[in-house]
This record gives structure tokens, sequence and C-alpha cells, in this order.
């Protein structure tokens, strides 16, 4: 997940897609591994809040990401 979530991040292979890498930040913790924490809250820092929204229902981690979008 951690590495599928830095590709996106950083466009390796592709296009970088910011919604798709906080998709599998958070989705980490739901796998019971939270070291994509710190990164998530760097990639929320540039997103919309529409676009950390559209993120959550992917990673399945709304609350987390509720929290990202600072509300």
């Amino acid at each position: 997940m951690y590495a599928a979530a830095c590709w996106y991040r950083d466009g390796f292979g592709g296009p970088v897609d910011l919604v798709q890498a906080l998709r599998w930040f958070p989705a980490m913790v739901g796998a019971g591994n939270g070291n994509g924490l710190h990164d998530a809250r760097t990639v929320a820092a540039v997103l919309s809040a529409d676009d950390i929204h559209e993120a959550g229902p992917l990673s399945g981690r709304l609350i987390e990401a509720d929290l990202l979008a600072g509300g």
C-alpha cells in the first residue's frame, strides 16, 4: 500500500495523482500500519477539501479524511 501511495504521489510510471495517493496512505491504517499518516498529512496539505473527501471513500477511512480536511 505504501509503495502504491508513493507511486501516485511521485508520478512513478504515470501521472501524479494525489487523490489516489491519499487513498492509499490512510488505507494502511486499516491494515494495521500507521506509517503512512505523516505522508497523508503532507499530501492533504496541498489538496482541496473536496479532493480529500473524494479520497476518503476510496480508502475506506472516512473519519480520517474528514480530519485531514480540517473538519
